[in-house]
């Protein structure tokens, strides 16, 4: 695996904002290494956090196939992190993945990345909602790319 570090390759940053959120932090971790794209880096911005999130997230450094970067310090809540996350994201498309989320599985960033394309400001996916107590599953939203002005 080889750690991506000229912007122009980061074709996507993955930005995941959380504070406190310990083992949900693994799934997502697990989620973004499925991935296998070096040209992805993950960027963990998190609000300082009295768990082991940090820990957590540092051991996923060398299984994601891009670079792992981590800040962890006091923000003013989910919206600032956000915005601190879009200020460091070095990739063409930046992508929130909140804490316990994850990919449907491990191509969908690929198929995300196939109409993510120059002409394109704005791309957008269905999810699906899942429980794991009772396994209810639901799927919400329209896949849709919004072209450029």
């Amino acid at each position: 695996m080889s750690a991506v570090t000229d912007q122009s390759v980061c074709r996507v940053s993955v930005v995941t904002v959380c504070r406190n959120a310990g083992a949900r932090l693994d799934a997502t971790s697990a989620s973004v290494a499925a991935q296998g794209r070096a040209d992805c880096e993950w960027l963990v911005i998190d609000g300082a956090s009295t768990d082991d999130t940090v820990p957590r997230a540092e051991h996923w450094r060398g299984r994601i196939a891009g670079p792992v970067r981590i800040v962890s310090e006091p923000d003013g809540g989910i919206y600032d992190a956000m915005n601190k996350g879009l200020r460091l994201a070095r990739g063409e498309w930046v992508l929130f993945l909140n804490a316990g989320d994850g990919f449907a599985d491990g191509d969908s960033l690929a198929r995300l990345l196939e109409v993510a394309t120059a002409d394109r400001v704005m791309v957008t996916a269905r999810i699906r909602l899942m429980d794991s107590r009772d396994g209810f599953t639901a799927e919400a939203g329209e896949g849709f790319s919004w072209p450029g002005v």
